[in-house]
């Protein structure tokens, strides 16, 4: 069946399924080519004349030939969901490996990649296809079954010999794929994980070409379930960074609110509670995810609630910025107390400023009003220089004098450490600073 272009009237009798017009027709035509680069049999997968392709098939038509785009017949079938005609291809010779497209995918590539599930079975069925057949890129087709969510025929891929171990141009596993997909239902995912993870034959550690391990991504795309079985699996994991953050796997973490992993990598790989510069565990907790369970689980494992970041906020400066009573309530519990710089800075509602000062957290205007500017009066009016008093002021008020001055004592040492390195303060504020401790100091020593 080769030569001449075939008639119109041999293309009309086919698209209407006129088998007897078509057998009258083909006899006459010695080439089943036509318009738009398709042959016939390729028509008929468009049109789904399964009559018309199965006498095409049986009168020895070129099944394997492929149009001027390099689709073959299966393929254009496979498309059009004609399982019926894929299924005749199949049985008759159908070229299964054969790769096309820009990636060079077969046609399992496809089925995988658009969900066809019937027609991977039929594929897989034939027993001839490889199934760990790579693209140009490298992507098997358990890749892109589970990059896009098909649980089913990933089921079918793994009990058709699916290989674990293959890996893309980007460097990236199947455990990589499953730990990045946002398709797959949580349930069949944490079952296809455990079962990668059992296997034993997948680098839990591996990392991508741009640095992604496949507990980065499980955390990166927001899979708690999943982080806790490869931590479990004893993954190892460089906890001070998140690819293209700032934040550290603590950290995110702690954003998303999930205590149990907050635990484990505490437990697991230890963790600066108290980082000289960057995010704090505990304000994270307290402005980002407001979870109770993990903030008392980061002041139970050691965070103290009164440390203070580079710009002098401290914990309760971000509970009251969330505005959420329970939440300072819980901080005061644990000795929390207000920086005076940070009362400079909020403006509290009614119910928040009493309860701190029944508390005895937080020392207003009118307090200093009452008690401290009689005697410094040069230390009130210069600015910036209430950061030694709040705590100070509170033990004074409850006239423990002792304590008072071995706060004095740690403020001096610390105000004479920056002035000495020169470190987050400017040098006329270090100086006031000084000379504001040494008045207190001076105050306390006539009491």
């Amino acid at each position: 069946m080769t030569g001449l272009e075939s008639p119109m009237d041999l293309y009309f009798a086919a698209r209407d399924g006129d088998i007897e017009r078509v057998k009258q027709l083909a006899k006459t035509c010695s080439s089943l080519k036509f318009v738009l680069g398709f042959t016939l049999l390729q028509w008929t997968t468009i049109w789904d004349r399964f009559n018309v392709a199965h006498y095409l098939v049986l009168n020895n038509c070129d099944i394997n030939r492929k149009a001027d785009d390099g689709r073959t017949a299966v393929l254009m079938a496979a498309e059009n969901q004609r399982e019926t005609i894929v299924e005749l291809l199949v049985r008759h010779g159908a070229h299964l490996n054969g790769c096309t497209g820009v990636y060079k995918w077969t046609l399992l590539h496809y089925a995988c990649f658009y969900g066809w599930s019937r027609i991977a079975e039929i594929i897989l069925g034939k027993g001839a296809v490889d199934v760990n057949a790579k693209s140009s890129d490298m992507r098997t087709p358990l890749m892109l079954s589970i990059q896009n969510g098909h649980e089913s025929i990933t089921e079918l891929l793994i009990g058709a010999g699916a290989d674990f171990r293959s890996s893309d141009a980007e460097w990236k596993s199947v455990l990589h794929y499953a730990c990045s997909t946002l398709c797959y239902s949580e349930k069949g995912l944490s079952k296809l994980v455990s079962r990668i993870v059992e296997r034993g034959e997948t680098d839990l550690n591996a990392e991508s070409m741009y640095g992604w391990t496949p507990l980065l991504y499980a955390l990166n795309t927001g899979k708690e379930d999943i982080a806790e079985i490869l931590i479990g699996a004893g993954v190892v994991a460089d906890t001070d960074r998140l690819p293209t953050t700032e934040m550290s796997l603590l950290h995110h973490c702690i954003k998303m609110g999930w205590t149990k992993l907050v635990r484990m990598i505490i437990e697991k790989w230890g963790c600066d509670l108290h980082p000289t510069s960057g995010h704090i565990p505990l304000h994270l907790a307290l402005f980002q995810s407001r979870n109770i369970e993990t903030i008392l689980l980061l002041i139970k494992f050691g965070a103290d609630v009164n440390f203070s970041n580079d710009s002098n906020e401290g914990a309760l400066y971000y509970a009251t910025l969330r505005g959420d009573i329970e939440l300072i309530r819980l901080l005061v519990t644990h000795g929390a107390y207000f920086l005076a710089r940070e009362n400079r800075k909020i403006k509290l509602d009614p119910e928040l400023q009493q309860l701190l000062l029944e508390d005895m957290h937080l020392v207003t205007q009118n307090e200093l009003n009452k008690f401290n500017y009689r005697y410094f009066p040069t230390v009130y009016n210069i600015p910036g220089c209430r950061g030694v008093l709040p705590h100070i002021e509170t033990m004074t008020i409850n006239n423990d004098k002792s304590t008072a001055a071995q706060e004095i004592a740690k403020y001096v040492d610390t105000f004479a450490q920056c002035a000495k390195m020169g470190k987050k303060f400017k040098g006329r504020c270090i100086v006031l600073k000084l000379i504001c401790v040494k008045r207190l100091i001076a105050y306390w020593g006539t009491l």
